[in-house]
């Protein structure tokens, strides 16, 4: 019976041992190969989690600075200009209904988009709030 080395790794050529080495190597790289499969997914995974908790915090934000917008017109009676966001952010669809009679409030309705108003993938955050 003739023997072989390998890495200090004792072979010996007999009949039962023709193919193990090879069902050894494939099974481990199948297994290395479905680690990295399932690392990778989960890393993209939580890299698009992250970019949604971003966008929408921006869009929250976004629709916050809208009712700010509309309660500076209000109380200073003043007619600015939607403002132009810095952070890929829109802002705003603002819906004011003004006191129509006694008892009545002054209610806002503000939404913000994130990362844009026309991007196919945008977020919205609405803010409604009243009793000013």
């Amino acid at each position: 019976m003739k023997q072989f080395s390998i890495f200090n790794f004792q072979f010996s050529k007999k009949r039962w041992h023709d193919g193990q080495l090879m069902l050894l190597s494939v099974l481990l790289l199948s297994a290395i190969l479905s680690i990295a499969l399932f690392l990778t997914m989960s890393f993209v995974t939580n890299m698009r989690q992250a970019r949604l908790v971003t966008d929408s915090v921006k869009a929250f934000y976004a629709a916050d600075a809208g009712v700010e917008l509309s309660l500076y017109r209000y109380f200073k009676n003043a007619n600015e200009p939607t403002m132009e966001m810095q952070n890929n952010t829109w802002c705003c669809t603002l819906d004011a209904r003004l006191p129509q009679g006694p008892g009545e409030l002054f209610q806002v309705t503000s939404s913000g988009d994130s990362p844009s108003a026309s991007s196919t993938n945008r977020l919205t955050r609405v803010i409604e709030t009243g009793g000013y």
